[in-house]
């Protein structure tokens, strides 16, 4: 017979996290002190306890000893909330006594009997949520009510025999419990029975799983716990049940043990933090302390809405938040303390970012703070710098510090220490957060958390997973375009794209999705400001192409960036700076693939192909441009051809695991997000099958329209911030509808309706025509036709060669014959390709400046240079062109755009945005060019972007190597002074 006290079950009842708690009455009251650390522990642990008392009629245990044993239990709780005691026998209730019944923090209840699932005194609604069991000579009754959620089997382990006994508590209970078990030598035959449910078996003859509705529970061995003594196996021994401590613990009359990552163990964790604190900084809206501390506050920051933890500080480059002293008082008085926060940067400069700083009346103290995207912790004149690179999202950071040590804890594991911390104490400054002395801070701050003790890893680690706020895979998107038929943005207000040539076509996989077919297919979304992106960006599609074997873009944004494809590879553009390329050649033909672009500036892209991570490599900056955001093509006519869907754009850098999450919702054909598949009720009734609805959320318009405002001000205030640039590069509204010939960035020719006929130039075909029109240019007669055969058809007999020439003249004239204004001409025995002014082509705008005997002493006019600029831009000059005979005309060309270029550099009559612009353009033709790197490096010094700079001398450096074979003998501070002659 035995006094039973039934544990750790959650009675719904109660208003929060409850427990019913178990022990063993005999083994309990064996102890002197009644098992006070036990009860004491359990009770700091828990928000409210309930325990059950079975007496079993009474005949155990006399009315003093249920007494003593409740004074304990109510005197331990006694700063805690209500303790809820069920008791079997109202008889039992009235023998306890006024003492205990009269206790404010006491609850009682009784009921009659068990065998009813009625309980007596009109206490249904807690036996709803109750359970009882009863421990006979013949085996155990259990009973419990409906509602119950946890349910455990007692010491005595052996009176169950048989899985079925497992079967029939599950049963009752009706949903999955946790089992407890007298000794853990038991453990074995528990996970035995477990695998046997879980396989759906047969268990003594019949087939449990047929009975019970197990399809979507499964059991697992870490539910069992054990209510006898136990030491946990140190790992490497021969057993180990680190593994059923996962959830579970042991529970014996004077010790507790538990996993460390158990529920038990992290609430005990939880319940010393909350003891420790001695300041919280929520930053919500208010920089008031939740604790109710007295320091004087300096809070120069703004609140803003911010897309994952919601409301909180947002820090301008020269904004502090500083905790003050008051009166002289020390800021913490203990010689321990612990320092936690949450922060997100929003622009890196040249100098360090000052994170956290204990600053001294003498100037020094200790703190953390960021170098060159690098944690670097400091104390005095030490410092310790990490290897880990901070990007732009969410981190938690603390600072633990004790008479030995200061420890650095990023994210929840520890990166970096300092010993001898005597001289951080008597500490007696103040604690700064962002601007102070020659450091700044641009980005968000969030929960500031002060604890007057040295907080251990596993405690900081705890402390971040209950403040951490995932985000949600709709935080900082910017567009979500399904490209299916009939689709309603489900965000609120859309930003509509504008179709050119979109089709819808019918696919089992996706249903009705957007085919980019015919020529110049494309949407363009316009140039709102939520698509200035200048930090971190992620785009996600399905796309099943028809065309690998040129640039092929996904989307672009002028010259601002760019995602695509080239010769079956992965390629990201950004601007002044090389392509991006992912690994080798993944992308097939007609086959549908889910890619992923992941961009985060200054540090890394990573390239990801069906939902796994191929590639990753440096990235770098993005500035903005004011051009159309464009789906299906870019700045450079780069178009995709094939179908696309399930288009998505964040500004910000998606983790590994979100990538995958996208991948797995739209993998058998489902969407990103789920958005009903109507046409928009408040559409206009003309609205066409061709509209591609784009979902983008309103909260962030206005956020963006609030941030631009926001900057605009701050630009105002900041008097060392450098001056803006005189003017934007003028914008060339050069619209080619048709009859033209295009050489960079790709060939490309569209006849004179519009229709792009690239296609119809084979590669042969291809050939013969630029031989004609290059040689016809260098020469200024035209070319020959021996000349042609000798090129073209080397090592043909006469007559062969003159046949295929003839056939081939033949073809090109026909196909010429749908442009107006571009013809095949022979003269004088000269074959010539004539392009009247009717017709376009891009080389011809070029030549305009580049022609033998111009005088550029006057400068170039403005139009003419963005006119150039706007051909350079789009690419190197017919890039698949690998011909011999081209290469003189090519080096011709880059030493031509080389001397432009460098008379633009070195000129004082063109804005900064012009040259940089250049220094972009010439990296197509003359990568190691020492002035475009200089003028790169000075302009982003200037704007304090050093790291940038620094960067992108690494890669001349490299880029040097790679092609000499050797560096360059300067250093960066040589290269930023400008270019001098060298070989």
């Amino acid at each position: 017979m035995f006094f039973l006290l039934c544990f750790f079950g959650r009675l719904k009842s109660f208003a929060s996290d409850k427990a019913i708690v178990a022990i063993k009455a005999e083994s309990f009251f064996k102890q002197n002190d009644l098992g006070k650390k036990s009860l004491q522990k359990l009770l700091v642990a828990e928000e409210e306890v309930g325990f059950v008392l079975d007496l079993n009629n009474g005949r155990l245990f006399t009315d003093e000893r249920t007494r003593n044993f409740m004074e304990v239990v109510l005197s331990l709780g006694e700063k805690k909330g209500r303790i809820y005691f069920f008791i079997k026998g109202r008889s039992l209730l009235k023998r306890i006594g006024d003492q205990i019944l009269e206790r404010d923090n006491a609850v009682f209840y009784a009921w009659d009997g068990v065998e009813s699932s009625k309980a007596s005194q009109g206490l249904n609604y807690l036996w709803d949520d109750a359970f009882s069991v009863r421990l006979t000579k013949d085996g155990y009754t259990l009973r419990a009510g409906e509602k119950s959620s946890r349910i455990f089997v007692l010491e005595n382990h052996e009176n169950l025999t048989s899985a079925q006994d497992y079967v029939n508590v599950w049963k009752i209970v009706g949903r999955k419990p946790n089992v407890i078990i007298g000794d853990f030598s038991e453990y074995d035959r528990f996970k035995e029975i477990c695998s046997k449910l879980n396989a759906k078996k047969e268990v003594n003859g019949r087939v449990v799983c047929n009975d019970l509705d197990l399809k979507n529970v499964k059991w697992e061995s870490s539910d069992a716990i054990s209510t006898g003594e136990f030491s946990f196996p140190v790992d490497g021994q021969k057993k180990t049940y680190a593994k059923p401590y996962k959830r579970g613990f042991v529970f014996s009359p004077s010790k507790i043990f538990a996993h460390k990552d158990s529920f038990w163990h992290v609430r005990a964790i939880e319940m010393k933090l909350k003891d420790s604190l001695y300041a919280n900084y929520k930053l919500d809206g208010s920089a008031q302390d939740l604790k109710g501390n007295t320091l004087p506050v300096l809070f120069r920051p703004s609140f803003v809405d911010e897309a994952v933890r919601g409301k909180v500080a947002l820090f301008s480059s020269r904004d502090r938040l500083s905790l003050q002293n008051e009166k002289g008082r020390a800021l913490l008085m203990e010689e321990a303390l612990s320092l936690s926060f949450w922060f997100k940067v929003k622009h890196y400069p040249s100098g360090d970012n000052n994170l956290a700083f204990f600053r001294s009346k003498e100037g020094q103290g200790f703190g953390v703070k960021l170098r060159k995207r690098r944690p670097v912790l400091f104390l005095g004149t030490e410092e310790q710098e990490s290897e880990i690179t901070i990007d732009y999202g969410w981190h938690h950071v603390a600072l633990s510090l004790d008479a030995d040590e200061l420890t650095f804890v990023l994210d929840g594991a520890a990166s970096l220490r300092i010993k001898d911390t005597e001289k951080a104490f008597p500490f007696e400054g103040d604690l700064v957060f962002g601007a102070v002395e020659s450091t700044v801070f641009s980005g968000y701050l969030d929960d500031v958390k002060l604890h007057k003790r040295a907080l251990s890893v596993t405690e900081l680690k705890r402390m971040m997973e209950l403040e951490e706020k995932k985000p949600s895979l709709e935080a900082d998107l910017v567009g979500y375009y399904p490209l299916r038929k009939n689709t309603e943005s489900y965000l609120g207000k859309a930003l509509n794209g504008k179709p050119n040539n979109i089709d819808f076509t019918s696919d089992d996989r996706f249903g009705e999705v957007a085919r980019f077919e015919k020529d110049s297919s494309f949407i363009d979304c316009g140039h709102d400001a939520v698509f200035d992106i200048n930090n971190c960006l992620t785009v996600t599609a399905w796309v099943k192409p028809t065309l690998l074997n040129d640039h092929i873009a996904i989307v672009g944004k002028g010259y601002s960036y760019s995602a695509k494809f080239w010769n079956k590879k992965m390629l990201f553009t950004t601007t002044f700076v090389s392509d991006h390329y992912g690994a080798s050649s993944r992308m097939k033909l007609d086959e549908w693939q889910h890619v992923s672009y992941v961009f985060d500036a200054g540090d890394r892209i990573r390239f990801y192909y069906n939902g796994e991570l191929v590639h990753e490599s440096i990235a770098s900056p993005i500035n903005s441009s004011d051009n159309s955001f464009l789906i299906g093509s870019n700045l450079w006519g780069q178009y995709f051809k094939g179908n696309m869907t399930e288009l998505c754009l964040w500004n910000r850098s998606l983790s590994t695991d979100e990538i995958k999450e996208v991948y797995r919702r739209t993998k058998d054909g489902g969407p990103v997000f789920r958005i009903p598949e109507v046409i928009p009720p408040d559409e206009p009734e003309t609205q066409t099958d061709d509209t591609i609805l784009v979902v983008s959320g309103g909260v962030l318009l206005l956020f963006a329209a609030f941030w631009f405002f926001y900057k605009k001000k701050n630009k105002e205030r900041n008097s060392d911030k450098v001056a803006e640039v005189e003017k934007p590069i003028a914008k060339v509204e050069r619209k080619i509808n048709g009859n033209s010939l295009e050489f960079f960035g790709g060939f490309k020719a569209c006849d004179a309706t519009g229709n792009d006929v690239s296609r119809k130039f084979t590669p042969k075909l291809r050939e013969l025509f630029l031989l004609m029109f290059l040689e016809g240019r260098m020469s200024g007669k035209g070319i020959s036709s021996k000349r042609i055969s000798d090129t073209l058809w080397a090592g043909y007999p006469e007559s062969s060669a003159k046949n295929s020439r003839s056939t081939y003249m033949r073809n090109l004239r026909a196909v010429l014959s749908d442009f107006e204004g571009i013809e095949v001409v022979f003269e004088n025995k000269y074959w010539q390709i004539q392009v009247s002014e009717k017709a376009f082509c891009d080389i011809e705008v070029l030549w305009s400046l580049l022609r033998d005997g111009l005088d550029w002493s006057n400068g170039v006019g403005e139009s003419e240079l963005d006119a150039y600029l706007e051909v350079l831009l789009k690419g190197k000059f017919l890039p698949s062109l690998e011909a011999e005979w081209a290469d003189s005309f090519k080096a011709n060309l880059a030493d031509k755009v080389t001397d432009l270029c460098d008379f633009v550099l070195a000129s004082d009559l063109y804005v900064e945005d012009r040259k940089m612009a250049i220094a972009k353009a010439l990296e197509n033709y003359d990568s190691l060019n020492y002035g475009a790197l200089a003028f790169k490096l000075s302009y982003y010094v200037n704007h304090r972007k050093r790291s940038v700079a620094v960067k992108i001398f690494e890669k001349f450096v490299k880029e040097h190597h790679d092609f000499y074979g050797y560096e360059p003998e300067l250093t960066f501070e040589e290269a930023l002074r400008g270019p001098t002659e060298r070989v």
